[in-house]
C-alpha cells in the first residue's frame, strides 16, 4: 500500500547521485547544465506548492478532528502532516540551492525525510482504525525502522557518502513499504474499500510519474515527476480526510 512511497523514494533521488564526483566523503554533486538548473528551479517550485498543500491538509484534518473531539485523530494527523511538511520542505530547499555544503546538507535532509514520510503516512493508517497492543506494536516497528534508516543516512553522510549505503537504504524502504500489504485485508474490514482505492490510486500516480523521471532525454522530466508526486499526495490526502476523519 505504501509501495508508491517506496518507488518515489528510490527514483526521486537518483539525479542527485548521478555523476557525483569522488571526494573524501562522497557527497559532492555534479555541475548542472543551464536546462537542468531550470528544471531544478521548477522542481523547487512544484514541491513548494506541495508544502503549501500539506499545510492546508494539516489544517483541514486538525479542524475536523478538533471539532469531533478526537484526540487520537489530532495526534495521528499532526504527526503525518508534520512529516509531510518536512519532506516537501527538504525537497524544495534541496532543489533551491546550487552546489556547495548547503545543498549537500539539504540532500541529507531530503534523503532522511523519506523515512519520516513513510512512517508518518503509516501513523494515521494504524493509529485511527487499530487499538490496543496491535496498534502499539505496529507503530513501534515502523517508527523504529524509520529511526534506524535516518541514523544510517546520517552516519553514511559523515563517514562514507550517501551513495555507499544506497542498497541498504532501498532495502529498508522496501521492507517498510511492503509491510503494509499485510494490513490490507483488515483495513478493508475496518475502513472500507474506498480508502484502499484512494491509496492505490496514489500508487498508480507515483508509478506513472516514474516513467517520466526515468526518461532523462525529455526536457524538464524531473518537474513532470514532481507533478505526479503532487497528484499522488492529493489522492492520499483525500482518502485520509474522507475515510479517517
Amino acid at each position: 500500500m505504501l509501495c508508491e512511497a517506496i518507488i518515489g523514494s528510490f527514483v526521486g533521488h537518483r539525479r542527485g547521485a548521478k555523476g557525483e564526483g569522488e571526494t573524501m566523503k562522497g557527497n559532492s554533486l555534479p555541475e548542472f547544465t543551464r536546462e537542468e538548473r531550470r528544471d531544478d528551479v521548477m522542481s523547487a517550485v512544484t514541491h513548494g506548492i506541495g508544502f503549501l498543500m500539506a499545510g492546508a491538509f494539516l489544517g483541514l484534518t486538525l479542524w475536523k478532528s478538533i471539532a469531533d473531539l478526537s484526540a487520537r485523530r489530532i495526534v495521528a494527523f499532526s504527526i503525518y502532516g508534520a512529516c509531510l511538511l518536512f519532506t516537501y520542505l527538504s525537497s524544495t530547499l534541496y532543489h533551491s540551492f546550487r552546489q556547495g555544503r548547503t545543498k549537500n546538507f539539504f540532500r541529507l535532509m531530503d534523503h532522511s525525510s523519506i523515512f519520516l514520510c513513510i512512517a508518518g503516512a503509516y501513523t494515521p493508517i494504524i493509529l485511527v482504525p487499530y487499538h490496543g497492543a496491535l496498534m502499539v506494536s505496529l507503530l513501534s516497528v515502523i517508527w523504529s525502522l524509520a529511526l534506524v534508516g535516518i541514523l544510517l543516512k546520517a552516519v553514511s553522510f559523515c563517514w562514507g557518502g550517501l551513495n555507499r549505503t544506497e542498497i541498504i537504504s532501498v532495502t529498508l524502504y522496501l521492507v517498510m513499504g511492503w509491510m503494509s500489504l499485510a494490513l490490507a485485508p483488515s483495513l478493508v474490514m475496518r475502513v472500507g474499500w474506498g480508502f484502499l482505492l484512494f491509496i492505490l490510486g496514489g500508487g498508480l500516480a507515483y508509478s506513472a510519474g516514474v516513467y517520466f523521471y526515468a526518461k532523462e532525454s525529455m526536457r524538464y522530466n524531473h518537474t513532470v515527476w514532481h507533478l505526479f508526486i503532487l497528484l499522488a499526495s492529493s489522492l492520499q490526502f483525500t482518502g485520509f480526510f474522507v475515510y479517517l476523519t
